[in-house]
């Protein structure tokens, strides 16, 4: 009964610090992610003409962003080529909604702007 007790304390304890440890590396990832967001230059004086809004839209995504948006989001897409596509366009969209969030007024997002014809 002793060891069983104890074998199960070890466990619970190894669990917890697993969790404890993963939190503090997703903190550490978000610093740094965030740092690499805020350093990024935004051009907002310049505007791409209507018909090359969206030409290299990820241009404005930091690549280690872009990085583990995909590590998230693409790791078990790989390999199916139907549907890469539409989510790395949700990559972008999501990149540039944490991007505008974080950079309230020196990122405007070409997904955030909407196009009205008189």
């Amino acid at each position: 009964m002793h060891l069983l007790k104890k074998s199960i304390i070890n466990k619970l304890h190894l669990n917890f610090y697993d969790e404890e440890e993963e939190y503090r590396i997703l903190k550490a990832a978000g610093k740094i992610l965030r740092r690499h967001i805020q350093k990024h230059v935004y051009d907002n004086n310049i505007y791409p003409a209507s018909d090359k809004m969206f030409d290299n839209v990820n241009e404005s995504i930091p690549k280690s962003f872009i990085f583990f948006l995909s590590e998230i989001i693409l790791n078990d897409k790989r390999g199916k080529p139907k549907c890469i596509s539409y989510y790395e366009t949700k990559c972008t969209s999501i990149a540039h909604a944490i991007i505008s969030a974080v950079r309230l007024r020196s990122f405007i997002s070409s997904r955030d702007i909407r196009c009205y014809s008189s």
